[in-house]
């Protein structure tokens, strides 16, 4: 999982440097696999609020899902910022 997040990290930033198309797409392939990978690792939110509600587990989420929480939320960050820099209409200076 944080080996999936650091290699999309790094395609972005290149990405976002050259501006290339190619570079773009596979920046985004990579991050669809970093989502997918870090969605097996998360409990579903159905599961976290009746965990939350029924106080099974008085401790909260166990600590690997809410990793897995924190790096779902930076791949859909850096997702949105590649959509930015792959629209050419919003980087296009006339």
């Amino acid at each position: 999982m944080y080996h999936a997040l650091g290699y999309s990290s790094i395609l972005v930033m290149k990405a976002a440097m050259t501006f290339e198309h190619q570079d773009i797409q596979v920046a985004m392939a990579t991050i669809k696999d970093a989502l997918n990978t870090c969605q097996k690792k998360r409990s579903s939110v159905v599961g976290s609020l009746s965990k939350l509600v029924s106080m099974q587990s008085p401790g909260g989420a166990p600590e690997e899902e809410i990793h897995a929480e924190l790096c779902y939320a930076e791949c859909l960050l850096q997702k949105a910022t590649l959509t930015f820099v792959q629209d050419e209409n919003m980087i296009s200076c006339y």
